[in-house]
């Protein structure tokens, strides 16, 4: 029998299949992800315990767009394209290196050495034109769209690599408009013919790697209170933050799905709506990160001061990056229920309420109420939810 790469042709799922859900290969490459996701945010928690605020939130943003950008175009492939033969399955191979390299690199690339990291980026956005190279072949309703897809995408790439050949100062200049045309490429290979992506997938592809980061986030709070746990034993103080910390992350997941996205994608398949929910997650997903690494930054301030001699962490910074990430995290979903359910005032006022609750935070954690600014920070999910109860929410508005 011989041996075949390409055993299904690559033409296109129907976007009405029903039961579709995200594969165990999709999954495994979510997990590679977010080893580089864990890694961006341990770097944005050192930056920030040294005192290094704006290249910290600097460094974050870029490599965390990095990684997003990637896994989006990937997910979005997926929904559309995946065959699961031997060939699909090799060239994702290849991304998932790729993301272990971006996130072997990222480290360096806080220290201003980007080199590693853009090498493993360029890997997995390759990797992805040889599947637009495929689809174009196999999907001749669709070819002018892959080949707009793979053209872009790999002019973009040549962009990065001459960037590692500039001087950084160059570098930095040159990135801007490099990423202006990474996102640009999909608004414009889209015009010529719109790829069937499943709606109900893509929500749900969504939704897990929100669930992934989430966990992310907590399994870095568990390790800064873990090691107090060693040092200083059980008290009242440290179940009392625990149990505030396990509220924020469960609130938050509690209104993000909260709402009902796949309905409104699947009813309602509008380019404009798909780009809206697509790109706005990069601040749902990257308010995530930082605020395990929040939450991390609550257990140094409080927990063990005694750790951080040349630069101490202030209960006030951790509340301010805790409650910023938590400020982005409910803003963005109130944007995008905005775009894909229309105006309510209900929805704003909720959102008001919200982030009155979160500058009472900021205000508590001035004082060095750490505990109590806590509880505050998951009164503003709590808040929103209450006012802006989703449950009956419609394509309209309602």
């Amino acid at each position: 029998m011989m041996f075949k790469l390409f055993e299904v042709p690559m033409t296109g799922r129907n976007i009405h299949e029903e039961h579709r859900v995200a594969s165990s290969l999709e999954l495994l490459l979510d997990l590679a992800f977010v080893v580089a996701v864990a890694a961006a945010a341990s770097q944005f928690h050192h930056a920030l315990g040294a005192g290094h605020i704006g290249s910290a939130l600097y460094g974050f943003g870029l490599t965390f767009f990095a990684i997003w950008w990637a896994w989006l175009n990937y997910a979005w492939f997926t929904s559309a394209y995946d065959t699961q033969d031997r060939g699909y399955r090799l060239l994702s191979l290849v991304l998932m290196f790729g993301a272990l390299m971006l996130a072997a690199g990222i480290p360096a690339l806080f220290n201003g050495n980007p080199t590693i990291g853009t090498i493993g980026y360029i890997l997995m956005r390759l990797a992805l034109v040889a599947q637009w190279l495929r689809a174009a072949h196999d999907d001749t309703e669709r070819r002018a769209t892959c080949l707009r897809y793979a053209f872009g995408i790999t002019i973009v790439q040549g962009m990065h690599t001459i960037r590692l050949f500039l001087a950084s100062d160059w570098q930095t200049y040159a990135l801007w408009p490099v990423l202006l045309l990474e996102v640009l490429t999909p608004v414009w290979a889209e015009r010529t013919g719109e790829t069937p992506w499943h709606a109900h997938h893509i929500v749900e592809r969504y939704a897990l790697f929100t669930i992934i980061v989430l966990g992310e986030g907590v399994l870095g709070a568990t390790r800064s209170i873990s090691t107090v746990i060693t040092q200083q034993g059980w008290s009242f103080g440290l179940l009392n933050i625990g149990l505030a910390v396990t509220s924020i992350v469960f609130a938050l997941w509690w209104r993000y799905f909260q709402i009902p996205l796949a309905d409104a994608l699947h009813h309602r398949r509008l380019a404009k709506l798909a780009f809206a929910f697509g790109y706005g997650h990069y601040f749902v997903l990257a308010a995530l990160a930082a605020l395990g690494t929040g939450l991390e930054l609550v257990a140094d301030a409080q927990l063990a001061p005694a750790f951080h001699t040349e630069h101490r962490v202030t209960a006030s910074l951790a509340i301010e990056v805790t409650a910023g990430a938590i400020a982005v995290f409910l803003g963005t979903l109130s944007v995008i229920q905005h775009v894909l359910f229309g105006y309510t005032g209900r929805r704003w006022r909720a959102l008001l309420a919200g982030y009155l609750f979160l500058a009472l935070a900021l205000w508590l954690a001035r004082s060095n109420n750490i505990s109590v600014a806590l509880w505050a920070l998951v009164a503003a999910p709590v808040m929103v939810m209450w006012i802006d109860d989703c449950a009956n929410c419609s394509i309209h508005g309602h």
